[in-house]
């Protein structure tokens, strides 16, 4: 039993410790943020043992970096997922020369370091302003920083000039003191791309007068799928409901079945459409949506017992179908990820159809109807041609 219970409890150690967010991926790196650069950060060399040139006074190497990563704010409905940044050293790969004052070294790198920080955030509120433009503002910014930190080199002679090295520090300590980041804003989605989208929920339809003192409002369900391009979409849609009773009998004579539609038995109606639609109004929080289609309209009826035969138990007409009208669409959430110059958008939608339909039966006539629809809608765009 001891040793169950002791197994027990390392194999849950175990699993704990296999979960633990280790944080090996900041060993060795010290981040600007976190103070001013110590002799602890550095290795220490002797550079005459490294060099044919015994007379080499580097003063010493600040292996810098700017780290890329995403953070997400919530600006009303939306979820914006964006590029931030921040400034480290390596602590393995930057040294300092035994043989130079440490004093002078550490003042001359932390300069070089503050140099880097500075263009830091410049970069990263050129980001926070136009996030389309990610990698030619990395790119272009970087160009700038290695021609400053050249400049630092040469016009201090490495830190020895002090006059020179001084005029950097006050600079340079004066940007940062002095900066004030530019606030995270909601970037204009300016294109969606391509994308696509799934809608489901609740469907009605109303007949004309023509046809009510038969069939009754259906109740029921639709549900399509659309690919989109930009504010274009194309696709398909399915709606289906229960008329309840057939509320008076001549209806319809089913000649092929010679059956003719029963008062009181249980109708239904469905449509299946090719539908197009185009966005003409698209704010944070709604959106109107025009759409048209055209498709196969079906009523149908169960057989009695003894005409139902293997693979025919109903009695269906159909007939074209086209309509037109329009998607009411309240945002619900809205997702848009622009890291690292990618594009992604998501957007759910609660979606209001209305919509006037008209079908041609030749069995029963014209049927015109108005269709009224409640549906949850989930899109998602995606589109590498912004990226620059």
């Amino acid at each position: 039993m001891r040793k169950t219970v002791l197994f027990i409890s390392l194999l849950i150690y175990g699993i704990c410790a296999f979960g633990q967010d280790w944080p090996y991926e900041r060993f060795g790196f010290k981040y600007w943020s976190e103070g001013k650069l110590t002799e602890e950060d550095f290795q220490i060399r002797k550079v005459s043992d490294l060099v044919e040139d015994s007379s080499d006074k580097m003063p010493g190497v600040l292996d810098w970096s700017i780290g890329f990563d995403t953070e997400t704010v919530k600006i009303g409905n939306l979820r914006y997922e964006y590029t931030t940044t921040r400034t480290y050293m390596d602590q393995v790969q930057s040294w300092i020369n035994q043989d130079v004052p440490r004093r002078q070294t550490l003042e001359y790198l932390q300069t070089e370091f503050d140099i880097v920080e500075s263009f830091r955030r410049k970069l990263q509120d050129q980001l926070n302003q136009n996030p389309y433009n990610y990698r030619y503002i990395r790119d272009y910014n970087h160009r700038l920083l290695t021609s400053a930190i050249d400049a630092l080199r040469m016009e201090t002679a490495y830190g020895y000039d002090r006059i020179a090295l001084a005029k950097y520090q006050i600079q340079y300590e004066q940007e940062l003191d002095s900066w004030e980041e530019v606030p995270i804003a909601e970037p204009k989605i300016v294109d969606k791309g391509y994308g696509t989208k799934f809608y489901f929920g609740y469907n009605s339809q109303l007949f004309g007068s023509s046809i009510s003192n038969y069939i009754g409002p259906t109740q029921g369900v639709i549900m399509g799928f659309d690919f989109l391009i930009r504010n274009f979409g194309m696709g398909f849609s399915l709606a289906v409901g229960g008329a309840g009773p057939l509320k008076e009998d001549n209806f319809y004579f089913d000649s092929k079945n010679g059956y003719r539609w029963q008062k009181g038995v249980n109708s239904s109606s469905g449509i299946t459409m090719l539908n197009v639609e185009y966005t003409i109004l698209d704010k944070p929080v709604f959106s109107l949506t025009p759409e048209a289609g055209i498709g196969v309209h079906y009523f149908n009826q169960k057989l009695p017992e003894e005409l139902r035969t293997k693979g025919n138990s109903d009695s269906e007409i159909a007939t074209f179908i086209m309509k037109a009208g329009m998607n009411f669409n309240i945002k619900l959430r809205r997702k848009l990820s622009l890291a690292y110059g990618s594009y992604s958008y998501y957007e759910s939608c609660l979606v209001l159809k209305v919509f006037g339909a008209r079908s041609m039966f030749k069995e029963i006539g014209p049927v015109n109807s108005i269709n009224l629809g409640l549906c949850l809608d989930f899109g998602f765009f995606a589109d590498n041609v912004l990226t620059l």
